[in-house]
């Protein structure tokens, strides 16, 4: 019976440190207008109304109308909804992962 305490335990250690370790996203994270998308950067998706780009640390969009945009982790997690008008935004993230960039038209996986 000690054993199976043991194992338990362990597994709700584990847990826990796991949870404790995911990034955490906080009203400061923001889309920023900029000038252009620049170079050296990777496009993830082209729809009617939205381009996705991906650079290190940075989602970028070139918006042709205003749209809602929600930036999800990959677990669900609602980082980032923002209405934008056209133009050209980038979202600088905490950490690296795998994140959805959804609209109500469109949804993009991007890698960072």
């Amino acid at each position: 019976m000690s054993l199976i305490r043991t194992i338990v335990a362990s597994v709700v250690v584990t847990f826990c440190l796991m949870v404790m370790t995911i990034p955490t996203y906080g009203n400061e994270n923001q889309w920023e207008q900029i000038e252009t998308i620049g170079e050296g950067v990777k496009p993830i998706s082209k729809q009617q109304d939205i381009e996705v780009f991906s650079a290190p640390s940075v989602i970028k969009v070139n918006v042709t109308r205003t749209l809602k945009i929600e930036i999800f982790t990959i677990l669900g997690k609602l980082i980032s909804s923002q209405e934008l008008e056209a133009g050209n935004y980038e979202f600088r993230m905490n950490s690296h992962g795998v994140y959805i960039v959804k609209t109500a038209e469109s949804t993009s996986k991007v890698a960072i």
